[in-house]
């Protein structure tokens, strides 16, 4: 089937047009950036030019990337040009490129840099095999610059920043057969075809359910995670920004009764705010709590420290849960803590229906692969990003492009 084209101003609309007539698992083919009118206007602002397939209609084969790596084994887009127009038109719409066709890529990209010998070889039509062998052998058989410089010191930064291998190997594949020469030697072009490739992997909460209450209605905001994530500093941002921010009555609930501290913090945050705090010790007086509580249209709820390793922890902490008909629930995930534990804490949490990441301490470090790669392999919603220690402040809607940003040298401070 062939791809389908979807173009919008921005990558995060021309995603939501494609999840709407494709659906959520649709594959994106290609994300690159294209004129929004003639070549003459260039005053006008570029476009976001999606390629996406239905995922029901993709068949599963080997592909390989850029660098003659596997990296995925969804797509049926064949690739085999007739003629240099038809090479110059399918090169864009699709990663996917097959054995024998990999000399044709690598020439293409390479341009001056190819050797005499290898366009001797291409002309004669040697196979596929001895390419595999060429690009797969040693180091110095195979040097570094049969990648433009531009492309490969992102790479390299992809890497220091600790984003997934094999995701670094999609985009890399992508911006190479997606890019003209000239482009690939442009940094700025480069960085910014990368760029707009991560937000397509990045997923973000569209809504905050405790924004658009119906009259009446009530919602609680809960907050788990693992000991030390920022969980109640997360609270306290959201708090005032519910309260602040949007002119929403807020209570504060904590069921972190164990820990002095986390009560004196839970005080702190709702003297400052003037709401009032209740203390639940169990699930009956967390919901005698909510009972209670007629005026508040938002309830805070701070939970205590889960170990997503014992699953009697997980048990309480949903005997909690379930007593409240109306919730948004977030995993708090610092963006200094491992991607790995994240990402098991959010497979041993999911049973208790998590709305989205609340990604905490993002001013704390200046690497952000982690956070990208748990959002790419759990697709997990990202909602919030919080720094520094103000409650009254620092808190910003997720995004994906602030993400992406972040991810290629951005910096964010508090």
């Amino acid at each position: 089937m062939e791809p389908r084209t979807f173009r919008a101003p921005n990558t995060q609309s021309a995603l939501e047009m494609v999840q709407e007539e494709l659906g959520d698992e649709a594959i994106i083919v290609s994300v690159r950036e294209i004129p929004s009118g003639p070549a003459w206007q260039t005053w006008k602002k570029p476009e976001i030019e999606v390629l996406a397939i239905s995922a029901q209609n993709s068949n599963t084969q080997v592909t390989t990337d850029f660098m003659g790596t596997a990296i995925q084994e969804d797509m049926d887009i064949p690739l085999s040009p007739k003629s240099p127009r038809d090479y110059r038109r399918m090169k864009n719409v699709t990663p996917t490129i097959s054995r024998s066709e990999i000399e044709t890529a690598l020439a293409h990209l390479a341009g001056p840099r190819a050797s005499s010998a290898s366009r001797h070889k291409e002309a004669r039509g040697f196979e596929a095999k001895d390419l595999q062998t060429s690009l797969l052998s040693s180091p110095k058989e195979k040097p570094e610059t049969r990648i433009p410089n531009a492309l490969l010191n992102l790479r390299k930064h992809l890497i220091d920043q600790g984003v997934d291998t094999q995701l670094i190997s999609k985009l890399i594949s992508s911006c190479g057969n997606a890019q003209s020469n000239h482009a690939l030697e442009d940094a700025a072009r480069v960085a910014n075809h990368i760029k707009y490739q991560m937000e397509a992997y990045i997923r973000v909460q569209k809504i905050d359910p405790a924004t658009v209450l119906t009259q009446g209605e009530k919602i609680a905001v809960c907050m788990i995670g693992l000991s030390g994530s920022g969980k109640t500093s997360a609270l306290g941002k959201l708090a005032a920004y519910y309260l602040k921010t949007l002119g929403k009555r807020v209570a504060w609930i904590s069921t972190d009764t164990i820990r002095a501290g986390a009560i004196s913090l839970a005080q702190t945050y709702t003297r400052s705010l003037n709401i009032p705090l209740y203390l639940a010790y169990t699930p009956q007086d967390l919901e005698r709590a909510m009972e209670e509580e007629k005026q508040a249209e938002i309830i805070i709820l701070d939970t205590s420290a889960r170990s997503p390793y014992q699953e009697s922890d997980i048990i309480e902490l949903g005997s909690f849960l379930t007593t409240l008909p109306n919730k948004a629930v977030y995993m708090a995930a610092p963006a200094t803590a491992k991607e790995k534990d994240l990402r098991e804490a959010w497979v041993a949490y999911s049973p208790l229906e998590i709305s989205g990441l609340v990604v905490t301490k993002i001013d704390e470090t200046k690497y952000y692969g982690d956070m990208l790669n748990l959002a790419w392999h759990t697709q997990a919603p990202l909602a919030y990003f919080t720094l520094g220690t103000h409650i009254l402040d620092n808190l910003l809607p997720a995004d994906a492009k602030k993400c992406a940003s972040l991810i290629l040298g951005e910096r964010i401070t508090g």
